[in-house]
């Protein structure tokens, strides 16, 4: 176990690191969980976020292995005139081995490899024996990439990415750092089913540490209805259908229903991803929003995902923020929230329709649920009940 080995090395001063592949301030949840879990495991043992790079600008002057150029990073990696696969551009061999040195000599006992992108960094760390190597998974990216790719339709921008080679990439690269490292972490108790089935490993190595937000004070009291809200990163494919069907069916019903209510999508890209969509009065596109939570705050949030993996932290944040939610089956997975209780469950955008209808209508109604969703929050996805759950880090070791 972690903690049995952190608990041998406590004279010696057990450390943890979180290493990731994108800068920890880049919007979207795979940096609000990263947070999340310095945050947690620091209050345990010293823990720090660390982005993987090195300055193999400077030692590598004849051009990076990966690139071929000197002094930046391209879009497209090169090795031997073949295209690497995006996964692949943070690994460097000669950074691994720079790097473990450099992570033994900090007297790191836990490596966190956050993220696909570290893939190839779990497989080279476990392999050396060094450290106890989680892998750390926001989705089961295999699963979500097969799905994507299913639900492309001719002809999408999108196609060229989430090709069958790009998917079998992903199931290639996660089963090898699954089946390397020495424990794995998923967001839920469905991930954790589907990684046990998918990559045929052992049960007990495959542990839920759930995506989680911070909460502070109390309830937030019941406010009157002032916008129906979809938030999220719009260069996600999830989130742009996900945003078209809020802006092109959802909205188009509401008015016809008589409700005046601003109709708001925002995040990353928002515009620039759908800023050609021709909006009908009273909707909104907003592109990086200085605070979500402001825009979520007396909003109900509407969400018609029908694609996704993991947990969505938007459902998370409308909960911190006592906005009732409005959700498709898909939307709330991996959440154990109870349609009726938690938030109300809508497929088709009649549905969606109908249950804004309810909340505008029924005050209590909207405080029933919101009162059921901060208190499945506060037990189960806040800061301080991750912190709970990982006090022993009894993560399967070697």
């Amino acid at each position: 176990m972690i903690g049995e080995r952190n608990g041998r090395a406590g004279r010696r001063g057990a450390r943890a690191v979180i290493l990731t592949g994108d800068a920890h301030d880049h919007p979207g949840g795979l940096s609000m969980r990263w947070r999340a879990l310095q945050t947690a495991l620091d209050r345990h043992l010293p823990c720090r976020l660390q982005q993987l790079g090195c300055d193999r600008w400077d030692r590598c002057r004849a051009g990076c292995r990966l690139t071929g150029r000197p002094g930046g990073t391209a879009e497209v990696a090169m090795l031997d005139d073949v295209q690497v696969w995006h996964a692949d551009r943070t690994y460097c061999p000669e950074y691994v081995r720079r790097l473990a040195g450099e992570l033994v000599a900090a007297r790191v006992t836990t490596v966190v490899c956050s993220g696909l992108d570290t893939h190839r960094y779990v497989t080279a760390l476990a392999a050396l024996g060094w450290f106890t190597v989680v892998f750390d998974l926001h989705n089961v990216e295999a699963q979500l990439h097969e799905a994507i790719h299913a639900a492309l339709p001719p002809g999408s921008p999108m196609a060229g990415f989430y090709t069958q080679r790009h998917v079998r990439l992903v199931d290639t690269a996660e089963r090898t750092a699954v089946r390397s490292a020495d424990a794995v972490w998923v967001c839920s108790d469905e991930d954790r089913a589907e990684v046990i089935r998918r990559y045929a490993v052992a049960a007990d190595t495959v542990r839920v540490v759930p995506n989680v937000v911070e909460v502070t004070g109390a309830v937030p009291p019941p406010a009157d209805v002032r916008s129906v809200c979809f938030t999220g990163r719009m260069d996600w494919y999830p989130n742009i259908e996900a945003g078209l069907a809020l802006l092109l069916q959802i909205a188009p019903l509401l008015r016809k229903r008589g409700h005046q209510l601003p109709v708001v999508v925002a995040g990353a890209m928002a515009r620039e991803m759908l800023g050609d969509v021709e909006l009908a009065p009273g909707v909104e596109l907003i592109s990086d929003p200085p605070s979500p939570a402001a825009l979520i705050a007396g909003s109900i949030m509407a969400v018609p995902l029908k694609l996704g993996g993991g947990s969505r932290f938007k459902i998370l944040e409308a909960f911190a923020s006592g906005a009732p939610t409005i959700s498709t089956a898909k939307g709330a997975e991996g959440l154990g929230a109870v349609p009726g209780e938690h938030y109300l469950a809508a497929e088709e955008p009649e549905e969606f329709v109908d249950a804004v209808d309810r909340l505008v209508g029924d005050p209590a109604l909207r405080t029933q649920l919101t009162r059921a969703a901060w208190t499945l929050l506060t037990e189960r996805y806040s800061l301080d009940a991750l912190t709970a759950r990982l006090a022993d880090l009894a993560v399967p070791a070697r």
